[in-house]
């Protein structure tokens, strides 16, 4: 019931919103999604729970791919389907799960090397009461200007280098692909057509700072950038070539890692999807929701001849993290 008073809160804060913005015929519409929604999540909750954390599963290095759908998964994959199996994952957006996987953990053998941000948003409430990783990695500042965000070339180099510094520790790598701004020869070319890009918001040129970045440069949502001639075929083209780029980007380092090595989801993407029969689409990944596009995600276990002689050792001092660096490329990846 906690649960559901949470989602009902959530949902007449944006049931306001959509009245301010866009009048009492869309928020009579909407209103009937959001209310069939919250019936949708009691139900899939029942049926499939609240899902399973990475932490229940083995693997000795564990590559997480930011909004990543099973469906698009399966169909760009070079991996034979019968491996591909499903994980329910425990939340719908990054912050839910990364609170419901790390909160009062100690993973004193792992080693956290991500390009999200929003791990460096959370680190108070994370890391209490005692520091949950034996050490934690940012990619963040190895950001593109071109592209609007952190390649996955930068994470696997980044990767290579703590398996050299920690060859002792489980290593958790979390790649920003395919979240949107997409990478690949789609997005390239909406980029080129409209000036913008589908969720991120690069410079204009190299030249320009993070602080003078313009909402002009990209398209804040899905919707904008169907509004102004972008088809959804596009987006889901765009899209899937992005978790291409960061399998191909990846696949090296799974062949040269020693142990288990698995490829996982934090959470899936909605791409105009309908969770509820008659309502509207649904894009991106709100938090909250329980719908098989967000909640089922890849699970790979990928062939390895060793496993790791993994160790436990006190955390490593963690060097000081820009805040507002962390807001800037946040901002820059869709998150308002």
């Amino acid at each position: 019931m906690k649960d559901i008073r949470s989602q009902w809160n959530n949902y007449c804060n944006r049931g306001l919103d959509v009245y301010h913005q866009e009048g009492t015929i869309a928020f009579l519409k909407k209103g009937f999604s959001f209310s069939s929604l919250i019936l949708k999540n009691y139900f899939y909750k029942t049926r499939y729970g609240s899902g399973t954390s990475i932490l229940s599963r083995d693997w000795d290095n564990l590559f997480i791919f930011d909004a990543c759908r099973y469906d698009d998964f399966c169909q760009v994959a070079p991996y034979d389907q019968n491996r591909i199996n499903t994980r329910q994952t425990v939340g719908s957006n990054t912050n839910e799960f990364l609170t419901k996987t790390f909160s009062g953990e100690q993973l004193h053998d792992t080693v956290y090397i991500t390009a999200n941000p929003k791990f460096f948003k959370l680190w108070d409430d994370l890391n209490q009461p005692k520091t949950i990783f034996h050490d934690t990695i940012s990619v963040v500042d190895d950001w593109d200007t071109d592209l609007g965000t952190v390649p996955p070339e930068s994470v696997v180099e980044c990767a290579r280098s703590c398996h050299a510094q920690y060859p002792n520790k489980r290593l958790l790598i979390h790649f920003i692909q395919p979240h949107y701004p997409f990478i690949g020869p789609t997005a390239a070319r909406i980029q080129k057509e409209t000036g913008k890009t589908i969720g991120g918001s690069p410079p204009k040129n190299n030249q320009v700072s993070d602080s003078e970045w313009s909402e002009e440069d990209r398209f804040s949502s899905y919707v904008d950038a169907i509004n102004a001639g972008v088809s959804r075929q596009e987006i889901r083209t765009a899209y899937r070539e992005s978790i291409e780029q960061v399998i191909n980007c990846s696949q090296p380092l799974i062949d040269d890692l020693p142990g288990k090595t698995v490829i996982t989801a934090d959470h899936g993407e909605h791409l105009g999807d309908k969770p509820v029969p008659r309502g509207g689409q649904l894009w991106g990944h709100p938090p909250g929701v329980r719908s098989t596009a967000l909640r089922v995600v890849p699970w790979v276990e990928c062939d390895f001849h060793n496993r790791k002689e993994v160790a436990t050792d006190p955390p490593q001092a963690q060097s000081s993290i820009d805040k507002q660096v962390i807001d800037q490329r946040l901002h820059a990846l869709g998150y308002n």
